[in-house]
């Protein structure tokens, strides 16, 4: 049977979308499934890579408690972040209150590195040995080189393919 008229047409431009259909349905599953683009870890993530998940467990716990000395410390760092900025910004540039401020920032950074190694230290302390054992052996080395982006093709990677600048 031969179809004719606007039936034959009906019938083509319906079989046309549901092959447009499949192919954007398929392309859509093999790049979910072959994607290997992933975010990068934060921060944080980075400087607890040397320590075994049982240390990392208990200070993220420490860390977010609402009591953390360690909120006080990330917010005077942000603040004396944010006064560097506001002096970056006025005009004219004082250059004398913006070394006082990249000063004060240390400081306040280096507070904060304190308070988070005073947590680390109590933590440490509480861990029996064989835990002690594990920090920056094999899956919890740091790696030897900053990494230069994510993997291939990544937005700020090397292209598909090509390794990466020595």
């Amino acid at each position: 049977m031969i179809l004719k008229g606007r039936t034959a047409l009906a019938v083509l431009v319906a079989l046309a979308a549901s092959l447009a259909l499949n192919f954007v349905g398929i392309g859509y599953l093999s790049a979910l499934m072959t994607r290997e683009h992933r975010p990068p870890p934060p921060p944080m993530a980075f400087g607890l890579k040397p320590f075994p998940p049982e240390i990392r467990e208990r200070l993220l716990v420490e860390m977010r408690a609402p009591d953390s000395g360690i909120h006080a410390a990330f917010a005077a760092a942000k603040a004396a972040r944010e006064k560097t900025f506001a002096i970056m910004r006025a005009d004219p540039l004082d250059e004398a209150a913006l070394a006082a401020a990249f000063a004060g920032e240390r400081a306040a950074v280096s507070a904060m590195i304190a308070e988070g190694q005073r947590n680390l230290t109590d933590i440490v302390k509480t861990m029996p040995a064989s835990v002690r054992a594990k920090i920056g052996i094999g899956g919890n080395r740091m790696p030897d080189e900053l990494p230069d982006g994510p993997p291939d093709g990544g937005p700020g990677g090397p292209p598909p393919g090509e390794a990466p600048p020595p």
